[in-house]
């Protein structure tokens, strides 16, 4: 895998670029950067490490087309000889915090064509889906790219804007001319949705339900999308979305007042 089979990566502040030294040097180099991304070159193989609040955050090896997160990837990396790094400060953490959504990135499709593509009409068919996607979109050198979560442009920028800005900015680089392409991104599972813990809380609220209105309370009570519907790794968590839109809070509150005094 090469770098450029990766979307293009949000920039900063340079701070040093390519100095020749041991992969160990990446701790002791951490606190120069404050919040932003070292990068290592090994010539075919290289890696990525975030960086917040001045220490190690992530790592990213890639390696003989294969790519590796975290621990291994670090260990990966400390194997390397002769790499060169180079590393840049970016404005705050949560330009960092893009950096698990391009860096898991899959390709989709590859080079399409503006002349035949619709750019608004491949934007909002990707905003009408669930997940994450990334758009580059390249005309003459140049290259810019906007991140979609979950129907929502959430950061959008370019090699001549580097810092995180609005769609606007891909304004000029979206014409006839020019070739998109997208990737789709898969991010590591967020603990805090784990369905054991959804469990555990809904069988929580229905033991609450059976002590205080019977048996059958829950049946009368919840409905069945809230409290018996697996999740779907696509639309998220359903109880967690349930506490979002406010249905089950309001479930329980009704509950807490037609029991109060029981």
């Amino acid at each position: 895998m090469s770098t450029d089979e990766l979307p293009l990566l949000p920039g900063g502040e340079r701070i040093f670029d390519r100095v020749s030294g041991p992969v160990v040097m990446l701790e002791a180099v951490a606190p120069s950067v404050g919040s932003g991304v070292i990068f290592v070159d090994a010539g075919h193989r290289w890696g990525i490490c975030a960086v917040r609040s001045a220490k190690l955050a992530e790592t990213y090896a890639f390696d003989d087309g294969s790519r590796t997160s975290g621990d291994a990837a670090l260990a990966k990396m400390h194997q390397w000889h002769s790499v060169e790094l180079s590393a840049w400060r970016m404005d705050d953490e949560s330009t960092v915090d893009l950096l698990p959504l391009l860096l898991h990135a899959r390709q989709l499709h590859r080079q399409l064509s503006l002349a035949w593509t619709s750019w608004e009409g491949l934007l909002s068919d990707l905003r009408r889906r669930d997940g994450a996607f990334v758009v580059e979109v390249s005309c003459g050198g140049q290259r810019g790219v906007t991140c979609i979560r979950d129907g929502l442009h959430v950061a959008t920028y370019s090699d001549r804007h580097p810092g995180v800005g609005d769609l606007s900015l891909l304004d000029d680089l979206a014409r006839p001319d020019s070739a998109v392409t997208v990737w789709r991104t898969t991010l590591p599972q967020d603990p805090s949705h784990d369905r054991p813990a959804q469990r555990d809380a809904a069988d929580a609220l229905t033991w609450y339900i059976k002590q205080k209105v019977g048996e059958d309370g829950e049946e009368r009570l919840f409905t069945a999308p809230y409290a018996f519907h697996e999740e779907d790794t696509h639309h998220g968590s359903w109880f967690a979305d349930a506490l979002r839109t406010g249905e089950l809070r309001g479930q329980v509150r009704r509950l807490q007042l037609n029991t109060s005094g029981s």
